[in-house]
């Protein structure tokens, strides 16, 4: 999964010592209906009942593979149709910074009143 320039450059300032890096107390998670990139995050958020962003906790990275994974399930209730095809993850519930972005390993096309449920361990990041 990609980072956002963001994370990239605080994990280069935190790693090297170049400046402090301030954590987010809480990262989110969105879906988006396009694939993401480095500039476009294509976020679905009119689709999505209630908060379209949902709090995501990840677990200690694993070595040396340098990866996480999420620690406990999410699940996205949708108000109208919709196809999600990737995800964001940001340091705020809405605005914020994008850290990490990356698509779903197939489209999954949502209606209203369906659910989208990520079970724990389901969402992996690993840095390349």
């Amino acid at each position: 999964m990609p980072a956002d320039p963001w994370a990239d450059k605080a994990m280069l300032d935190w790693c090297l010592g170049g400046a402090s890096v301030t954590q987010p107390t809480t990262r989110f998670m969105g879906l988006a209906g396009g694939s993401p990139t480095s500039v476009s995050a294509s976020e679905l958020t009119a689709q999505i009942s209630g908060a379209s962003r949902l709090a995501v906790a990840f677990g200690a990275a694993v070595s040396p593979a340098g990866s996480v994974i999420n620690t406990a399930a999410l699940t996205f209730s949708f108000i109208s149709a919709a196809t999600v095809r990737g995800f964001n993850i940001y340091n705020a519930s809405s605005g914020g910074t994008r850290l990490f972005f990356g698509t779903t390993s197939a489209s999954s096309v949502m209606v209203a009143a369906d659910t989208l449920s990520f079970a724990s361990g389901a969402l992996k990041i690993t840095l390349a």
